[in-house]
C-alpha cells in the first residue's frame, strides 16, 4: 500500500503544484504514463520509495510476432527480428519449422554485426531467411499449438 500526506493529495486534487509537481504527480498516480517510478529521479523521493509496479497476471505472453517487411528485408530475402522480440523463438542457431501454406522450411534465427550506430556501439542484428517476402507485406508469426518448434507464417498486403 502507498501512503500519501493528505496535504499532498489535497495539493494535488486543488492544483496547488506548479506545472512539473503535477505532472510528476499525476504520472505517480497512474492517470497519465506508465513507467517504472521506483527508479524515476524526477518524482519527489517519498513518491519513489514506496512504489514497486506490480506484474501483469492478465496479460499473456507473446503469442505472435509481427511487422511489415521493408525493401531491404524484401530484396536480400529475409525477415528481420527485433531484439525485444528473441524470446519467442528458438534459441539464435536453433533450427525450428516455418510453415507458409503447404510450405514448410527448416530455418534458424541468424544474427550479423553490425555498426549502423557508428563504430563505438558495434551491436547484432538477428533476422530469418525466407524468399518470397515482398516490400510491404505484413507478416504474421504464430507458434504452432500442436507441434513444438513449429512457427506458422502468414502474410497480407
Amino acid at each position: 500500500m502507498i501512503l500519501i500526506e493528505q496535504s499532498t493529495i489535497h495539493r494535488i486534487a486543488c492544483g496547488g503544484f506548479d506545472e512539473s509537481n503535477s505532472q510528476r504527480a499525476s504520472n505517480f498516480l497512474g492517470t497519465r504514463h506508465r513507467r517504472d517510478h521506483a527508479s524515476d529521479r524526477s518524482l519527489p523521493r517519498e513518491f519513489r520509495s514506496s512504489y514497486k509496479p506490480e506484474e501483469s497476471t492478465t496479460m499473456p505472453k507473446e503469442q505472435h510476432y509481427a511487422r511489415k517487411i521493408s525493401a531491404e528485408e524484401a530484396r536480400k530475402g529475409y525477415i528481420f527480428v527485433l531484439k525485444d522480440k528473441l524470446s519467442f523463438f528458438p534459441s539464435t542457431g536453433k533450427s525450428f519449422a516455418l510453415c507458409e501454406h503447404e510450405q514448410e522450411k527448416k530455418v534458424i534465427v541468424q544474427s550479423y554485426q553490425c555498426t549502423c550506430r557508428g563504430p563505438e556501439l558495434p551491436h547484432e542484428h538477428y533476422f530469418i531467411r525466407w524468399d518470397g517476402v515482398r516490400f510491404g507485406e505484413r507478416i504474421t508469426i504464430t507458434k504452432d499449438k500442436k507441434v513444438a518448434e513449429r512457427y506458422n507464417l502468414r502474410s497480407k498486403k
